[in-house]
């Protein structure tokens, strides 16, 4: 019985998918550091881009990242989920005020929560 209870709180209470995020990011947050630092260094323009091999597994969807914004404002964005047709939900990197602004007006998010200082988690309509 207590069993059944609690497989019915995580099911219909708790974001089970959210906290697996969150939980995930956190593990390999050095990593995502590493690979959002090296591709800003990189030089890169606005577009998609393929990780480096040794940080391939951070992205899903065929280990790419989005890259948005010019200069000091870029945004690093790695997919945590890729749908189908457009919807999608990223952790994006973004190391400045500008690259923030830029981030929140690059597409209608439907939420952007701030994961730590620079990243967030965004998930689009």
């Amino acid at each position: 019985m207590l069993l059944t209870i609690g497989a019915f709180v995580m099911t219909n209470y708790i974001n089970v998918d959210q906290v697996y995020e969150n939980a995930r990011f956190a593990l390999l947050s050095k990593r995502f550091d590493a690979a959002a630092e090296e591709m800003l260094a990189e030089g890169y323009r606005e577009g998609v881009y393929a990780l480096p091999r040794k940080y391939a597994g951070l992205s899903r969807g065929g280990g790419e990242v989005h890259i948005v914004g010019e200069g000091e404002n870029q945004v690093v964005m790695f997919y945590s989920f890729l749908g189908v047709l457009d919807n999608f939900s990223v952790y994006a990197y973004a190391p400045s005020a500008g690259a923030y602004w830029e981030m929140e007006h690059y597409i209608d998010w439907v939420q952007i929560i701030p994961m730590r200082e620079g990243w967030y988690f965004c998930a689009s309509r």
